[in-house]
Parts: C-alpha cells; sequence; structure tokens
C-alpha cells in the first residue's frame, strides 16, 4: 500500500509525493550543491563568517583551502556525472533488494525497497562503524519482518543483500590492492 494516493505510482510517484511534501528539502539540497558548484561564493561566505566571528583563524584558512582543493570536483560535468552513476548504483541496489524480498512476500512494493535499503544504510553509516556494519544489517532485517516476511526470510534476504552490495566491493577492493602492490613489488624488483 503506498503513502501517497493511488494516482502516484510506483518509484515516480513516490519521488513527485516526496517532493510534494517537502520543497524546502529540495530547494536546500540544491543551494548546497550550488555552492559546492561555484566556490567563489562559498570562499566569500567563509570569509564574511570569519568577519563576523573572528575566532579560529585557522580553520577558516583550513575551510578555504578544503573549498579550492574540492572545487575540481563539483565543477558541473562531473558532479553530475558522479551523481548519476551514485543514483543508478542506489537504484540498482534498492532493486536487488526489492526482487529479493518479493519472492518471499508477492506484496513487497518498490517504495518499500527504497525506504529500507536507504534508512538501513544511513542508520548503519550514523554509527560510525565502517559500512554499517551489524547496524544495517539488524535494522534492514527489522524493517522486513514489519512488511511481512518471517525472521528466517528477512535474514535471508538481508545476508544477500549485504554480500551483493557491500561485501563484493570489499572483496573487489582486496584483489585490486592486493594487485597494486605485487606489480609495485614487481616494478621494484626490476629497478632495484
Amino acid at each position: 500500500m503506498s503513502m501517497y494516493s493511488d494516482s502516484d505510482s510506483g518509484a515516480a510517484g513516490w519521488l513527485v509525493g516526496a517532493v510534494r511534501n517537502n520543497p524546502e528539502g529540495l530547494l536546500l539540497l540544491a543551494a548546497g550543491c550550488a555552492l559546492l558548484m561555484w566556490p567563489a561564493l562559498l570562499i566569500r561566505l567563509i570569509g564574511w563568517a570569519y568577519g563576523l566571528l573572528r575566532v579560529k583563524p585557522r580553520l577558516f584558512v583550513m575551510l578555504r583551502q578544503i573549498v579550492r582543493n574540492t572545487s575540481d570536483l563539483f565543477k558541473p560535468a562531473p558532479f553530475f556525472i558522479s551523481l548519476v552513476i551514485s543514483c543508478a548504483g542506489w537504484i540498482m541496489e534498492c532493486l536487488a533488494l526489492y526482487f529479493c524480498a518479493v519472492s518471499f512476500a508477492p506484496d513487497f512494493t518498490i517504495e518499500q525497497a527504497v525506504f529500507i535499503f536507504t534508512f538501513a544504510s544511513l542508520l548503519g553509516a550514523i554509527s560510525l562503524i565502517p559500512g554499517g556494519v551489524g547496524g544495517t544489517e539488524a535494522l534492514m532485517g527489522v524493517l522486513l519482518t514489519t512488511v511481512g516476511l518471517t525472521v528466517g526470510q528477512a535474514a535471508a534476504v538481508t545476508l544477500t543483500i549485504r554480500v551483493g552490495t557491500l561485501w563484493f566491493g570489499v572483496a573487489c577492493g582486496y584483489v585490486a590492492l592486493f594487485s597494486f602492490l605485487s606489480a609495485r613489488r614487481a616494478a621494484a624488483k626490476i629497478a632495484g
């Protein structure tokens, strides 16, 4: 059952409903992105804040350096390309949760999958444990049981999703790290 009217269907309806119910959040997000994309304005705001407060000058110098050093990442082209890739990745992870859960609970919706995956991931990240390990799984399992899965089914779905989304990436990172280190050692032997 959708939390928005029946005329709004699917993920697009969920997004429209979310924006309709919280336009201030979208405006705040857009303003933050604009500040990051045009660093001169942000640097001026940092200078204005320092002029107003006149405390901790090293902090404000560091903030200016951070803005200058990261400004290339927030230019419109790289920013929007990375935003599209990130959104596509998150959508795929939410779809993976949906397809796993719908095999156990046919009434499971894409909106529930997006909420459960995103909410569990964000609260897991708040725990400050790398990858949200433990907290994300626990919350995802509890939320899956609230939408009709048994504890065993929720555990199986959660384990499948976390192995496919988190631990697969970790394994790829270890493979890349060890191949880089072995190539570096081989190059050092040849040079040395």
